[in-house]
């Protein structure tokens, strides 16, 4: 019988029918991790659809449901998959510390973020390639602490803010990330403080707004079925320009993180370039967030703002800034961590795979 001939209630049902079958397929966790408390499905995908980063998320949504469930892991759907979010302090300690027995996931190729990122770094490698990186990365960050250029980039920024009035504070704070980046890890001027039009903070900002887009966010498979060639000639594009400060770090030695890292054998282009990415993407985002964040308390409560100031003020003695008295500011010390603790900058963790 062809469903032409079938009764009408049946031609409107059938159609019912095969969409609450898929979304019921696309929405069941494996049968692996059924006995997990599953996070509601439709608030995480509203949280999704409106660009709410992952820490509020969580202390919105996720935190509340483990404790009702008194469970210290929880199952949430993300990116189109079911992941179990670890929020017991001691288990996720303990998993982040077994590097062998819980290793870092393979990224999904469908996320155009990989394509930028790549996945030869110390971020996402694993076992020897990691143990390789690492100690090349760290070696670089111990020889580089430019707190010059960091006093240098300061005083462009208040130059650049002038008289004070209302101004936007996290584009200031992403102009001076993106240079501080740029000197100190890269060797290279982006000239974000200065330039209001940077062709390159332009292209990347272009690059990370198609990335985010939520929708292919929520569903990545979208971009294998319905590939974004505009974005993806951009981050082609601007993965060549990272390539190009490579090939000129190469030739022109600095005081910065790549020149201490090509002193060191071992890694291929492909595995400089990713680390490069990596960098400028972690280094200035959450530089970036970490700055409008702690201003942001300290604006709301003056009187901590006061009594920091006053400690600047003492400790500095009419000297540039230096580890020395650094050292002395123990308050501010502390508003940072207090800041970084209340709202954290960093919002995506690699997930790690079961054994």
């Amino acid at each position: 019988m062809s469903i032409l001939n079938l009764p009408l209630s049946w031609q409107t049902l059938l159609p019912i029918a095969l969409a609450y079958a898929f979304i019921k397929w696309a929405f069941t966790p494996p049968s692996e991790l059924r006995h997990l408390p599953r996070a509601p499905i439709l608030p995480l995908l509203w949280s999704y659809a409106r660009g709410e980063v992952e820490d509020a998320r969580i202390k919105r949504l996720l935190l509340p449901f483990a404790n009702e469930k008194g469970e210290g892991v929880v199952l949430v759907y993300a990116l189109g998959r079911w992941i179990v979010h670890v929020l017991d302090h001691q288990i996720a300690k303990n998993l982040s510390e077994n590097v062998s027995l819980w290793p870092k996931e393979e990224p999904p190729d469908d996320l155009l973020l990989w394509r930028f990122v790549g996945k030869t770094n110390v971020i996402l490698s694993n076992g020897e390639p990691w143990i390789r990186h690492s100690h090349v990365v760290k070696s670089a960050l111990n020889r580089n602490l430019p707190i010059h250029e960091f006093v240098s980039l300061a005083k462009m920024l208040f130059k650049k803010m002038g008289d004070g009035g209302v101004i936007r504070w996290d584009d200031y704070t992403m102009r001076f990330a993106l240079d501080a980046v740029g000197s100190t890890a890269l060797g290279h001027n982006f000239r974000a403080i200065e330039d209001d039009h940077s062709p390159f903070v332009k292209e990347y900002n272009e690059v990370m707004d198609g990335i985010s887009n939520a929708l292919y966010i929520v569903f990545p498979k979208l971009e294998k079925w319905f590939p974004r060639k505009e974005v993806i000639d951009k981050i082609d594009k601007l993965s060549a320009n990272f390539q190009k400060i490579l090939n000129h770090k190469k030739e022109n030695k600095g005081n910065d993180m790549i020149t201490y890292m090509l002193e060191e054998p071992g890694m291929t282009d492909e595995e400089y370039r990713d680390n490069m990415v990596v960098f400028f993407i972690a280094g200035h985002d959450t530089t970036a967030g970490a700055m409008s964040s702690f201003v942001y308390y300290l604006a709301k409560h003056p009187e901590l703002q006061k009594r920091a100031r006053e400690e600047v003020i003492s400790a500095l003695e009419d000297e540039e800034p230096n580890l020395a008295n650094l050292r002395k500011m123990s308050f501010v010390q502390a508003c940072i961590r207090e800041s970084l603790r209340v709202n954290t900058p960093i919002t995506y963790m690699v997930p790690r795979a079961s054994p």
